[in-house]
């Protein structure tokens, strides 16, 4: 996925979809939402750059995670 596929799943489904990143691995998977879906490893890179948009929520889970919503 790229950044602004991560950011239109996001923005389209904001009660369910997330975006998951570890700093330290240099990590990042999408999950977007629903019980039967699993999550997705995406490009960290990518990741950190729809990270930027100031419409999005970070949640910072400690140890270098963070949780990203819309």
């Amino acid at each position: 996925m790229t950044a602004l596929e991560i950011l239109t799943a996001l923005k389209a489904d904001p009660e369910n979809a997330m975006l998951y990143m570890d700093h330290a691995k240099r990590k990042a998977a999408f999950h977007p939402g629903g019980a039967e879906v699993y999550a997705t490893a995406v490009s960290y890179s990518d990741a950190k750059m729809a990270r930027t948009d100031p419409a999005l929520n970070v949640d910072d889970l400690g140890m270098d995670n963070e949780l990203i919503y819309a």
